[in-house]
């Protein structure tokens, strides 16, 4: 907090009593006011330090803030204060999931539910925790205890079907997907992962399984498929300057599903202006925090191309077609937005046959006949391409390719 804020506050507090501060602050709170709610709840938590509810409540405006650090510690002060409050160690556990702390975040979880047995929202999120660390049986465990509280609960039920097609217990994630459907018809995840099972391969990944895959994802991306899947998107940019020269620049980039802006990083050096677009929230900010983009769009990148009205020298898809089984529409929208002589960079699974398939992971792998064919379609020429592995998943490495065209 600079100077100035704290002069604001001191000036706020001596206008106002306690409680009216306290108030004032709950009631912009609940308008989604966050900034002014903050500065209520300092200015209260300043003239009644250690007061557990206001500990709690500021530390829930720093998480909605997306400023999980601090609100776990403020509000795992507050559990201190008023250890026989639920809340404090549920809203603790969701602060410090999202910080990737997991194994804290299990611990908050079981002691919300020690005074709150029977909660189905933490039972869940502890089965969600329990699952990024791989205890999936005891993940299991807890998805159907929220079941046992609430039956038709969507989430629980995907979530638990996921863990048992990790355990390979594949009939039994298919009668969960279906369940999921038959409450809840539109869910996204439950139709694209029971298609990647039975073996169907649909066009593309529905935009809500993706945007929630990646939300959820967002807090520990960089760790996880750097540190445990061997990602390397420099080698995709390497493929690129090896094509279009290593001298060449770009005007203007998009990189299409930026994520967290890994990418974005390689590519800043030779851009001039980039852009990055992703449908995901979460992986915006982090993109945002890192500070390599010059515009930051939240959409899926179909309307984007198709709304624009900027002309592009490179498109840039890093691990984006695994999202994307019929890339011919995408090619041909950002043909339709491209400079002359742009340049279109991409990574593929690899794929046999001819066609594009929906694997059981969720992921589609293309064969590089099908991307030379949709690309020559819409106008690209494949300049270079090199063979790499994409990720190592489970011990196994997975084949692909890094690919650099021209617009012909």
């Amino acid at each position: 907090m600079n100077r100035a804020e704290r002069r604001r506050l001191e000036k706020l507090g001596r206008r106002t009593s306690p409680l009216d501060l306290l108030n004032d602050a709950a009631r912009f709170h609940r308008a989604g006011q966050l900034a002014e709610a903050e500065s209520r709840y300092r200015a209260f938590l300043d003239s009644s330090p250690g007061h557990a509810q206001a500990l709690h409540l500021l530390g829930l405006v720093c998480h909605q803030s997306g400023r999980n650090k601090e609100a776990a510690e403020f509000i795992a002060e507050a559990e201190k204060r008023a250890p026989g409050d639920p809340d404090a160690p549920y809203n603790l556990g969701n602060c410090l999931m999202a910080e990737a702390r997991l194994d804290e975040a299990a611990d908050a979880f079981r002691r919300s539910l020690a005074l709150r047995p029977r909660h189905a929202e933490t039972l869940n999120n502890l089965g969600t925790t329990l699952q990024r660390l791989s205890r999936l049986e005891e993940a299991i465990e807890a998805y159907r205890g929220a079941l046992d509280v609430e039956p038709d609960r969507p989430d629980a039920l995907s979530n638990m079907a996921h863990a048992l097609l990790t355990l390979g217990r594949s009939e039994e994630a298919i009668s969960a997907y279906r369940l999921v459907l038959a409450r809840q018809p539109e869910h996204g995840t439950a139709r694209h992962m029971l298609a990647a099972i039975t073996g169907e391969t649909p066009a593309s990944a529905p935009d809500d399984y993706v945007r929630r895959l990646f939300d959820e994802y967002s807090g520990r991306f960089d760790r996880h498929v750097i540190g445990e899947l061997g990602y390397a998107p420099q080698r995709f940019v390497d493929v690129l300057r090896r094509a279009a020269g290593p001298e060449r620049r770009f005007a203007s980039g998009v990189d299409l599903g930026c994520g967290t802006g890994m990418s974005g990083a390689f590519l800043r050096p030779i851009v001039d202006r980039l852009v990055g677009v992703d449908l995901s929230p979460g992986m915006l900010a982090q993109a945002e925090a890192r500070g390599v983009y010059d515009d930051l769009s939240l959409a899926a990148i179909d309307p984007f191309l198709a709304k624009s009205s900027d002309r592009f020298d490179l498109f840039f898809a890093a691990d984006v077609f695994m999202y994307v089984g019929a890339v011919d529409a995408l090619l041909a929208k950002a043909a339709a937005r491209a400079a002359p002589r742009a340049w279109f960079a991409c990574s593929i699974e690899t794929a046999e046959g001819a066609g594009f398939v929906l694997r059981p992971s969720g992921r589609y792998a293309h064969s590089l006949a099908y991307l030379e064919r949709a690309m020559a379609a819409t106008g690209w020429q494949i300049r270079d391409q090199e063979a790499l592995t994409i990720r190592t998943e489970h011990g196994t490495a997975i084949p692909g390719f890094a690919i650099a065209a021209e617009l012909r």
